[in-house]
């Protein structure tokens, strides 16, 4: 009876210390749930920004490298799944054009699964060319546009909305003239640079922008138009392999200019007989040659041509995924086109 009344006791006892360290194991664990929700929300709540620095010159045409290296990291974020909201501090921009807030556009469009905020440039004329360039009219702001000369027209499905361009070309073409009239050499080209773009340098999702600027100073319009496919370089490599092969062994080839050069000068015919195909490049040229347009820019991949009057060719370091186009039209350029027309 007593052997009996000590073991109920010890057992007791130990049932207790078992019950003891189970109650003290739910309480650390509770606690470490609590904690561990805690820092999820913690997490949820907090919004870690990243914060980029635009570089001082930011203009595509006169510093394409510095431009051109910030524009390939800034897209580069579209991989980094962890970052969701980005800040751009545009405050010590020294140097700004409408290429550049084109392609900053273009860019702004394949990161539009992350939330982006920004600041004005401080110097004056860069934020005066900012805020009038139309850039506001494609993102959420409060700023509204404070100059109906510009335009910035984005596309992205396979349309290329031809009266959209012919409208927006037309009203250009009043601020030098003194009138609304068509412009067929502008029209002509844009069209094929779109048709390029729905057609070749997207795989998928298809976006482009083109951009209107008038230069009250020097009395001219300026144009841009930009993409971020393959690029033509990529795209005739892909398209004619085998030929481009040939051309390298024979020593064709030394830079990526030289490339582009020959495209525009049709280099590179069609894989099949159909008598308008890849004859875009050349037709974009001969607008060029005619003089109806003034010094035309492409930038594409790894080269920077200007098939204008200095022929300028650079190799690029700083790799531009896509195509850049821009040019100007004056009064000159518009008189030799009438002229011509009536000949």
């Amino acid at each position: 009876m007593i052997r009996r009344l000590r073991y109920q006791k010890r057992r007791s006892r130990i049932e207790l210390k078992k019950s003891r360290r189970r109650k003290s194991y739910l309480k650390q664990l509770h606690i470490r749930q609590q904690r561990k929700e805690i820092n999820i929300s913690y997490r949820k709540d907090e919004k870690p920004i990243l914060h980029i620095n635009v570089p001082e010159l930011f203009s595509v045409i006169k510093y394409p490298e510095v431009t051109l290296k910030f524009i390939k990291e800034l897209k580069h974020l579209k991989f980094d799944n962890k970052i969701k909201h980005i800040f751009l501090d545009l405050e010590k921009i020294k140097s700004i054009d409408i290429g550049s807030i084109c392609i900053l556009l273009s860019i702004m469009h394949e990161l539009k699964g992350k939330s982006i905020a920004g600041n004005y440039p401080k110097d004056e004329e860069c934020r005066r060319i900012f805020e009038e360039s139309d850039f506001f009219s494609h993102v959420r702001s409060n700023t509204s546009k404070t100059n109906n000369k510009n335009f910035i027209i984005k596309i992205g499905s396979d349309k290329t909305l031809n009266s959209s361009i012919g409208a927006a070309i037309k009203k250009s073409i009043y601020n030098i003239v003194g009138k609304e009239q068509h412009y067929p050499p502008v029209y002509s080209i844009v069209q094929e640079m779109a048709g390029n773009s729905i057609e070749h340098a997207f795989d998928k999702k298809k976006c482009w922008f083109f951009s209107i600027n008038f230069d009250d100073s020097n009395n001219k319009i300026n144009f841009v138009f930009t993409d971020n496919g393959h690029g033509i370089i990529k795209t005739l490599k892909r398209r004619f392999g085998q030929q481009f092969f040939k051309d390298i062994l024979r020593g064709e080839f030394n830079e990526n200019s030289a490339i582009l050069r020959k495209a525009f000068d049709q280099k590179y015919g069609s894989r099949t007989e159909e008598i308008n195909r890849n004859k875009g490049l050349p037709k974009i040229k001969a607008v060029v040659d005619e003089e109806h347009i003034t010094d035309l820019i492409v930038l594409s991949n790894k080269a920077y041509l200007n098939l204008g009057q200095n022929k300028k060719a650079i190799e690029l370091k700083n790799e531009f995924q896509g195509t850049f186009y821009c040019w100007s039209v004056d009064k000159s350029n518009i008189e030799l086109w009438e002229k011509k027309k009536t000949e």
